[in-house]
């Protein structure tokens, strides 16, 4: 009785994710990191613990230069206080 199909995704989320916003960086600000990290902290209310994550990641990737640390293994969205707490 009503065996349905299952389906599943190929590619993994992160994989969409990197993909479609490394896509529009580079269609929207040439490429450049700076210029999307600059737009996205404009104009809205960044808390210290993001802040404080943004800048663990930077000193991980000075540190790292040779980028030791693995695609995909940035946790901002875990850090970050709940949306009720923005507005």
């Amino acid at each position: 009785m009503g065996g349905g199909n299952i389906y599943s995704g190929s590619i993994e989320p992160g994989q969409v994710n990197r993909t479609m916003i490394s896509k529009l960086a580079a269609r929207l600000f040439s490429g450049s990191l700076t210029d999307v990290a600059c737009h996205l902290l404009d104009g809205r209310l960044v808390f210290r613990e993001e802040l404080s994550e943004l800048r663990k990641l930077i000193r991980v990737k000075k540190t790292n230069s040779t980028a030791d640390r693995e695609v995909g293994d940035c946790n901002l969205q875990h850090s970050r206080p709940p949306d009720s707490a923005r507005k």
